[in-house]
């Protein structure tokens, strides 16, 4: 018992770590490469490279061979090629913005409905006034149609899924102003409850549910469809789904 006190006890040695520091990170080391590495150079190529990029990668499957000093490269050196970029003359780069000006193409009406996504009807030639009056329609129009496919809006209600305070066109055109920026005439705006009978027709949205809005600005564009949907704040969602609108 006491010899195996006597024992001096074995010590275990630390495994030796390497830290890489902030300054041995920067420094590179000198390879050839012995295959194509996008990114990093062609097969023959002498670059600088990080040690780590060196062994975890380049190094596997004789990609690259260290280049030891008083040893030269082992294949024929490829040297990259550096295309000289030739500065124009400002007379050649003046006529170019102005052959990029002259080249935009002219907004057609069936452009404008390309990008937008809006459509359009054609009309007479208009004054002016209308002009103007067309122009504002049109911004007007693209706010509507970047809206939301389904603009969802939360209200308390009762417990039987009727809104404490029926929402109005012009309570709805302050909830689509934070929506578009602009303010919507109530005259464009019809209101549809999708009830499970089909739509009903109303001026103010009163209940849990799905509405559809429809915006007719004039003659000009085609009416923009919406969807809207009223979610109580106090009854749990699963819930809302089997109220139905008196």
């Amino acid at each position: 018992m006491n010899r195996l006190l006597k024992r001096p006890l074995l010590t275990l040695e630390k495994p030796s770590c390497v830290r890489f520091t902030a300054i041995s990170k920067r420094n590179r080391i000198q390879v050839q490469l012995l295959k194509d590495f996008p990114g990093v150079g062609v097969r023959g190529e002498v670059v600088n490279v990080r040690p780590s990029l060196m062994i975890n990668t380049l190094h596997h499957n004789n990609g690259a061979c260290y280049i030891l000093p008083g040893q030269g490269p082992r294949i024929p050196v490829v040297e990259k090629k550096h295309e000289a970029r030739q500065k124009e003359p400002l007379s050649s780069q003046s006529e170019t913005r102005t052959t990029k000006a002259d080249s935009k193409p002219t907004m057609t009406p069936d452009l404008l409905a390309k990008l937008t996504g809006l459509s359009f009807k054609e009309s007479t030639s208009p004054s002016k006034a209308e002009n103007s009056g067309s122009a504002n329609e049109l911004e007007l129009a693209t706010a509507i149609q970047d809206m939301p496919k389904v603009i969802f809006m939360r209200y308390a209600t009762d417990d039987n899924g009727t809104l404490k305070n029926e929402i109005r066109k012009d309570r709805l055109c302050e909830h689509l102003f934070k929506l578009t920026g602009f303010t919507i005439p109530t005259e464009f705006i019809t209101i549809q409850y999708m009830s499970p009978n089909g739509p009903i027709d109303l001026d103010y949205m009163d209940f849990v549910g799905d509405y559809t809005l429809t915006f007719k600005l004039s003659s000009t564009f085609e009416p923009i469809v919406k969807n809207a949907k009223i979610i109580s704040s106090n009854i749990d969602l699963a819930l809302q789904k089997d109220l139905i609108r008196p």
